[in-house]
């Protein structure tokens, strides 16, 4: 993703409909908090699955609870495997969903 604010990141996705948004989370910033509420307030990314990567999931993960089933948080370094079956099934939900 280019810039490092939620208004780039929101600019860089409108008048788009992703299937996934996959985006690190710094915990020293809370741009990425600030993003994740703005894209859930969103009609155009409300429903749209992300996935957070964060150094400290113990900090974020509360703060993202709430927010959904399709937003979740993941430790780096990712364990791979799960990232990936997630990823997967997220795909084919959204894939289905468009069907």
């Amino acid at each position: 993703m280019v810039g490092s604010t939620p208004d780039a990141a929101l600019t860089l996705i409108a008048g788009q409909k992703p299937d996934v948004i996959i985006y690190n989370q710094d915990l020293e910033s809370e741009w990425g908090v600030s993003l994740l509420d703005r894209l859930r307030s969103s009609p155009n990314s409300r429903s749209v699955p992300i996935i957070l990567l964060s150094q400290s999931t113990n900090r974020f993960v509360p703060r993202v609870e709430g927010k959904g089933e399709t937003t979740v948080c993941f430790q780096k370094p990712i364990a791979i495997e799960p990232f990936v079956a997630l990823f997967r099934e997220l795909l084919e939900e959204n894939g289905a969903a468009h069907s």
